[in-house]
């Protein structure tokens, strides 16, 4: 299997305007690090760790700020726009191998159609950060896109590594995998269930719950940076780190640059308190100007470490909680963190009686590559994985309030009499609808997809409300759900669109529960959704017809000579294929009692053609595999 690693590791991006072209050029990966080396790249142009802008609650955070501000204006879905650029270089790059060289372009293109792209999923992405990412894949060109847990790849780098297990494992016993990356870090635990002479059948199960935190190495430099920055502002009150860059006359980028690599020197061989200070100097390398100077002292860099390690250490005790016995036997260490000396001294101290597998820890080979490693290891024999879930998906919807309901009574108030008790809206949710005068309750939950309760270690399946609906799914490929979820729309002469949004959550919420924490509707200002909710994809537009082919069809209208409108009765039906689950927007004709009286009811419904819209499927789908094969 060919392997390049310039095609490996995209955590950096950056647009260059080069002379002669009207669009900035756009760099991935290992690409940005060999233009900076070269100088055709200013340092200040990389945006770094750009996959932290996808965390659902990393957005308020310093560092996500500061990528945002080097986005200069651009959105993060421009940054995923950057897979086009890494296909087409990847489709280049496919054209030099010796195997494939020798085919016509024609040849090779039905080909590349087969192409795949496997994606390392941090613990900490929920299904939605990641089905932006797939979505990105598919749009550039990838057909088949498969995001594998980066905990299961640095376990599957394991076991293919090993020619025999090490002296102090036996069958059954658990090994925690532990991958401490740039910014984040990702915790399992595995059972050894099997062992092989050829290393890469050792078999190695997942158990308990995998989970992320955001105990990356960033954030020892973020440590770090907060002292420097405030070292600089008490020699400079009036401007600080800049004002110090000025008296050197070098820019902020360049003072950035060299203390940052300074700092990483220091990082990567500090090994204990017991070492001599550092220093990071600051100058202006044309001028004889001394430099300006800061010691740090062993304790001093040893604090920058300190919250992160924390939070490495409850992760870890977090893994031997779930395990059966309270008890791992070895771990290691995978990603640019487990090379530091004084993380894995550090980890010694806390479990002397685990075993620490320094050798992968950092110490052969390159561990930034083991994530990568272990997804190639075993490519060959990655099946697509099942349709599972971690939540369920749903849309908001408009509901007709009907104080019976318990999920309506946030807009219910009910006035005690002598003789009953009255039930009426709560003006401050409900809204009367001018024409009917109905009150009505909007941006209301309706389940699509649900998860089914099942023990961890067996991935929930996705299913819909109802048993037969799930051995629908199970039995009868293509087979259609009507899930019942009926909605009104009026259109007017405007046809203006009508946009529906799917979203996702872990939470626990019901059918008809709101899903707003304030406000009557979504578009209303101050409105905010529950906290729980991440939108899944972005927002589909169902094509209904317009007003003029409403008329034309003899559908009733309403409203009056200034203010006209047609009013339709749509369903939303969540349909099951072979390889896809996908919901269908389909409009009731103007015939039957469901426009006479009202009965929303699918029985005898003649309906038009569907408007369709993917909700995830194996070939893409957003939710990571829990197993490297």
């Amino acid at each position: 299997m060919a392997f390049d690693r310039k095609f490996t590791v995209p955590q950096k991006a950056a647009w260059v305007n080069v002379q002669g072209e009207i669009d900035p050029r756009f760099y991935l990966g290992y690409k940005v690090e060999d233009e900076v080396k070269f100088g055709r790249i200013k340092p200040d142009d990389v945006i770094e760790m750009w996959k932290l802008l996808l965390y659902k609650n990393f957005a308020e955070s310093e560092s996500a700020q500061r990528l945002i501000k080097q986005l200069r204006g651009r959105s993060v879905d421009s940054l995923l726009e950057g897979f086009s650029h890494f296909h087409a270089d990847l489709t280049a790059w496919a054209k030099t191998i010796t195997p494939l060289a020798r085919f016509t372009d024609e040849e090779f293109d039905h080909m590349w159609q087969a192409k795949k792209l496997i994606m390392g999923v941090p613990g900490l992405w929920t299904p939605p950060a990641t089905k932006r990412l797939t979505s990105a894949a598919r749009k550039a060109g990838f057909r088949i896109v498969s995001a594998v847990s980066e905990t299961v790849c640095a376990a599957a780098f394991y076991a293919q590594s090993l020619a025999h297990l090490p002296r102090y494992f036996k069958l059954n016993d658990y090994l925690g995998v532990f991958d401490l990356g740039g910014g984040t870090g990702d915790f399992a635990t595995h059972q050894i269930a099997s062992d092989s002479s050829e290393g890469a059948k050792t078999l190695l199960v997942r158990v308990g719950q995998a989970e992320g935190r955001m105990c990356g190495s960033v954030f020892i430099n973020e440590h770090w940076w907060n002292w420097l920055r405030g070292e600089a502002r008490r020699e400079f009150p009036k401007g600080g780190f800049e004002a110090l860059c000025a008296k050197y006359k070098i820019s902020v980028a360049e003072g950035i640059k060299q203390a940052k690599d300074m700092f990483e020197g220091i990082k990567r061989n500090f090994m204990s308190l017991e070492q001599q200070p550092e220093q990071i100097h600051i100058a202006n390398p044309l001028s004889n100007e001394p430099a300006w100077t800061r010691s740090l002292t062993s304790r001093l860099i040893a604090s920058f470490f300190r919250p992160v390690l924390e939070d490495f250490f409850a992760a870890v005790d977090s893994q031997i909680q779930q395990t059966p016995g309270k008890k791992i036997h070895a771990m290691i260490i995978a990603g640019g963190l487990g090379q530091s000396p004084y993380v894995v001294s550090e980890t010694r101290k806390r479990w002397p009686d685990i075993n620490l597998d320094a050798q992968t820890s950092g110490l052969v080979g390159d561990s930034s590559q083991v994530v990568v490693s272990g997804a190639l290891s075993r490519f060959d024999a990655v099946k697509l994985p099942e349709l599972v879930a971690t939540g369920s998906v749903g849309i908001n919807i408009l509901e007709v309030w009907t104080p019976e309901w318990e999920e309506h009574g946030d807009a219910t108030v009910v006035r005690e009499h002598r003789s009953c008790r009255n039930a009426f809206p709560n003006t401050n949710v409900a809204v009367q609808d001018d024409c009917s005068k109905l009150w009505n309750v909007y941006d209301r939950w309706s389940t699509i997809l649900e998860k089914v309760p099942t023990p961890l270690q067996c991935p929930p399946l996705y299913t819909t409300k109802a048993d037969d609906m799930l051995q629908a799914t199970r039995n009868t490929p293509g087979h259609t759900v009507k899930s019942l979820i009926w909605q009104k729309i009026r259109i007017g002469p405007d046809n203006k669109p009508c946009p529906h949004q799917f979203w996702y959550t872990e939470g626990d919420i019901k059918d008809h529960e709101p899903m707003l924490v304030q406000g009557r509707f979504s578009l209303e200002p101050g409105a905010q959704w529950r906290t729980d909710l991440e939108k899944w994809g972005d927002e589909e537009l169902p094509k209904f017809p317009s007003f003029e082919e409403l008329g034309d069809m003899g559908y009733k209208r309403y409203g009056t000579k200034n203010d006209p409108f047609y009013e339709l009765h749509y369903i939303i039906k969540t349909v099951f294929g072979e390889k896809d689950i996908s919901v269908s927007f389909q409009v009731a004709r103007q015939e039957g009692a469901l426009y006479v009286n009202g009965v929303f009811t699918p029985a005898d419904v003649d309906l038009l053609d569907s408007a369709t819209f993917e909700i995830m499927s194996q070939d893409r789908n957003p939710v990571t595999q829990t197993a490297p094969s």
